[in-house]
């Protein structure tokens, strides 16, 4: 890899464009039919493969990648490949045993193809093209270019036509969403913020008008992740087709849970929320619990100091019946919240619980475990 690569001149603003093309490399060949049937479903390998015997013709560098990635599929990690962020590893670029000569061709031609970014960067491939991309923004002082400018380059790279999961790292105390640009329409997850955060004072992230700017930049988007020191929503949140949302945090005002209990989630079915050293009254967190949501099957509560109170609420919660995984990881359980769920027995459709973490001794882990009605106590360990 380059040095000063000009993914590297152009991310961390020391040019203000990157040059159009790779020495010697033919002219882009582009097929709107093609790309329209992998957009329709951009999992399915046949419509790439097609797509790469069409670009070969035009003697495009892409067809080829296409083709070697096409043979190495089945070895793709896919526990870091169903589209939702939780736990964020360096993905791996090329695999299988084409990999050396997709390498070399992604070295021949790194402008174009988009295989020169910077090491803290991390990219997945799939068939020719980025799926899963993470990016770290750059603290910069004399950049002749703006953020958003640098993030609209790399989302409108060729490679990142049909990118599924994009991750953006921000430097804190900023209000990440007004930085994104249009992002391609077949983007389902989205993470912003601290990537690399566990807990500690990282800073509050502002995440000011979400849906203002996720609803036109983002129109795609089904599973949400914000991650910081400190998560702040502004208003609540207005995303039709979010399935997921997640927020990792040591602090989560109170606000920002009447922001979610007061948002427009139609469809959401995983809520994760990170307590932590939240300013918000158990009664607070029961007012978001009590609010209805009618599709939701997962409920994770980490680090939840007065677990107790909260599992008061989540028993008497409309929609406990749907629910089938319950995560209480890390927090205050005692002896009495065990005691509430028990009473609840008859309302449980459970097929997952964790407990881990909280303070139970063997006999009440195992009267937890009884209430599970069709596997034993899984753990869920979340980094």
């Amino acid at each position: 890899m380059a040095k000063q690569s000009w993914w590297h001149r152009v991310w961390h603003g020391l040019d203000p464009e990157p040059p159009p093309t790779d020495q010697g490399a033919p002219p882009i060949a582009r097929s709107p039919t093609f790309e329209s049937a992998i957009a329709k479903a951009p999992d399915e390998v046949e419509s790439y493969a097609a797509y790469a015997e069409w670009l070969k013709e035009r003697e495009d560098p892409r067809g080829m990648l296409i083709a070697l990635q096409a043979t190495c599929r089945s070895r793709i990690d896919e526990q870091h490949s169903n589209g939702v962020v939780r736990t964020l590893e360096p993905w791996r670029t090329l695999d299988g045993e084409n990999a050396a000569v997709a390498r070399d061709l992604v070295a021949r031609f790194p402008i174009r193809l988009g295989g020169d970014p910077d090491p803290g960067e991390h990219v997945e491939w799939f068939c020719g093209y980025w799926r899963r991309l993470r990016l770290e923004i750059p603290v910069l002082e004399k950049a002749t270019q703006s953020m958003q400018a640098r993030l609209e380059w790399v989302v409108n790279h060729e490679s990142a036509r049909f990118l599924r999961t994009l991750s953006v790292g921000f430097p804190k105390h900023r209000d990440v969403v007004k930085q994104l640009p249009q992002l391609p329409a077949t983007v389902q997850a989205l993470h912003l913020g601290a990537a690399d955060y566990r807990g500690g004072d990282a800073g509050e992230f502002v995440f000011g008008p979400i849906t203002q700017g996720l609803s036109t930049r983002a129109p795609g988007v089904e599973h949400l992740v914000l991650q910081g020191g400190g998560v702040n929503l502004r208003e609540q949140l207005d995303l039709p087709r979010l399935r997921s949302l997640e927020l990792i945090t040591q602090h989560l005002p109170a606000k920002t849970l009447h922001a979610i209990a007061t948002s427009k989630l139609p469809v959401l079915d995983t809520l994760v929320l990170w307590l932590g050293k939240t300013s918000a009254e158990p009664h607070e967190i029961g007012a978001l619990l009590a609010t209805p949501m009618p599709n939701l099957r997962e409920l994770t509560l980490v680090h939840c100091e007065n677990l107790d109170d909260v599992v008061a609420a989540i028993v008497d919660a409309p929609w406990l019946p749907s629910l089938r995984r319950l995560d209480l990881s890390s927090g205050g359980l005692t002896a009495r919240g065990v005691m509430l769920l028990e009473r609840a027995r008859g309302r449980l459709g459970l097929e997952q619980i964790d407990v881990t973490g909280n303070p139970l001794d063997d006999d009440a882990t195992a009267r937890v475990a009884s209430l599970v009605t069709r596997s034993a106590v899984e753990l869920f360990p979340r980094g």
